[in-house]
């Protein structure tokens, strides 16, 4: 049984294999954001039920670190999915080294203070680019390469559920 109970403190995941039955074998997937967090926890439950597996992540030294604990399934891809240009490199690479993918969980995300009444418009700009732009034009780019099987995971924030101090 493979479990990761509690990872950052306030995320919980719980997938498990039942009889050691690798649920993946064979599948492709693309993991945005696979490099640290919610995406590399992600990386290592995928990995571990048998796929082969695309990290993406716009910081290089933290995507290598990611690649060499995830071991040989994995590949790494340094892009920041919310530029068209490093998405259309990524999307390009991903066709050559994979086909087709059978799995894509769109990681996109960052944290900001967003207090109501005092907002900074630039930091409020930034987090809907990255969270919600990123995550639409990553599944974009990534449903011509979607086997007709395939399944496009949208991973949201839990801030909606924390709520933060005004």
């Amino acid at each position: 049984m493979i479990t990761i109970d509690e990872y950052d403190g306030h995320h919980i995941w719980c997938w498990s294999s039942k009889k050691g039955i690798m649920k993946l074998t064979a599948k492709k997937a693309l993991i945005t954001g696979g490099d640290s967090g919610i995406g590399l926890a992600t990386a290592r439950l995928v990995i571990a039920e048998g796929a082969q597996v695309a990290i993406s992540g716009r910081d290089q030294k933290t995507l290598d670190a990611a690649v060499r604990e995830l071991g040989p399934n994995v590949r790494g891809y340094r892009a920041d999915v919310t530029v068209a240009e490093d998405r259309d490199q990524l999307f390009a690479a991903l066709a050559k080294d994979f086909g087709k993918l059978d799995i894509v969980f769109a990681n996109t995300g960052i944290s900001g203070r967003t207090p109501t009444g005092s907002t900074d418009e630039a930091i409020f700009e930034n987090l809907i680019h990255t969270s919600l732009n990123g995550a639409f034009f990553s599944a974009n780019s990534a449903a011509p390469l979607l086997n007709d099987s395939g399944s496009i995971i949208l991973n949201g924030s839990v801030h909606n559920y924390l709520g933060q101090a005004a």
